[in-house]
């Protein structure tokens, strides 16, 4: 029984469109992970230049970074791309003072609190101006002295 040239052809048609599917996903999946990995730098970055902002500003801050894709933080770990097949992540360097909360969300948001009562006195050198007490009255702190008391902030990291 001989097989039809015409069966034969849909045959290799149907293998080339089946090979091709794979190969176009294949490099789909892979663009898509390369895309996710340049947001999650990005936005990790941005991270960053937001928590340098607030820790040399003195006083309360609050600072947000609107993105345009969702965004998971967990310990301390940034995952970009949790609408895909390949999410990225990236790790956030922060310093030990500050409080990552484990979020999920579009908008990430840092918080800068300074509350009256952790004021602590001035010692050694500042690393930037800072809001201070003397005297029971409220001065930007530029360099410590006796009977000065500096902000002692508590900064949080979040996404919402």
């Amino acid at each position: 029984m001989e097989i039809p040239a015409i069966v034969l052809l849909y045959a290799v048609l149907l293998a080339g469109a089946v090979a091709s599917l794979f190969y176009v996903f294949s490099v789909y999946d892979g663009a898509v992970y390369t895309i996710n990995s340049y947001a999650c730098s990005e936005a990790a970055y941005l991270i960053q230049v937001a928590l340098q902002q607030a820790v040399e500003q003195p006083g309360n801050y609050t600072g947000t970074i609107d993105l345009y894709y969702p965004v998971k933080i967990v310990g301390g770990e940034l995952t970009v791309g949790l609408d895909t097949r390949n999410p990225a992540t990236c790790r956030l360097e922060v310093p030990k003072y500050v409080e990552v909360l484990a979020s999920t969300g579009t908008v990430i948001t840092i918080e800068k609190v300074v509350h009256a009562s952790e004021f602590v006195d001035c010692t050694g050198q500042l690393n930037g101006p800072k809001l201070g007490i003397e005297d029971g009255k409220y001065i930007i702190v530029t360099q410590c002295e006796p009977g000065v008391k500096v902000e002692n902030p508590q900064i949080v990291v979040y996404a919402s």
